[in-house]
Parts: structure tokens; sequence; C-alpha cells
């Protein structure tokens, strides 16, 4: 699961499994460490933004998950 914050107190949660190719179960990887707020898939090189809801430059966007917040937790819920 990847965490971002897309604001002060708004996160998004996503399923790290790139969604084009579900059955080789390929974990996607974070772009210079996340600080860019996309991730690319090393088996078809997709690329997926966060800030924009995991959208992906072509194909299917990541699956996200609920987010909610008490104090400093995070639960993240499917």
């Amino acid at each position: 699961v990847i965490v971002y914050r897309l604001s002060f107190e708004e996160f998004l949660a996503f399923d790290a499994t790139c969604p084009q190719h579900i059955e080789n179960s390929t974990s996607i990887n974070l772009d210079n460490n996340g600080t860019e707020g996309t991730a690319t898939c090393p088996h078809c090189n997709t690329t997926y933004t966060f800030l924009y809801y995991g959208q992906a430059s072509s194909g299917y966007p990541l699956k996200r998950y609920k987010v909610t917040q008490s104090g400093n937790i995070l639960y993240v819920t499917n």
C-alpha cells in the first residue's frame, strides 16, 4: 500500500500492484523516492500520478483504499 499526502489533512492510499497485468503481481516503484508524486511499473513502464488519484499514463488506474484519520493515526481500509 502506498499512502500519499494530498493536502495538510487529506491522504490517499493506493494498492502498489500494477493493475495492467495483475496476474504477475508486479509492484510499482516510487519515482525519486516519492518526491515526484508518481510511481512507475518496472514491467510495463506505466506511470501513475497520485495527485490525480492514481491515474495511469495508459490503461487502468491504481486501486484506491479509504483513508480515515484519528489524531496522528491513519486508518487504511478496503
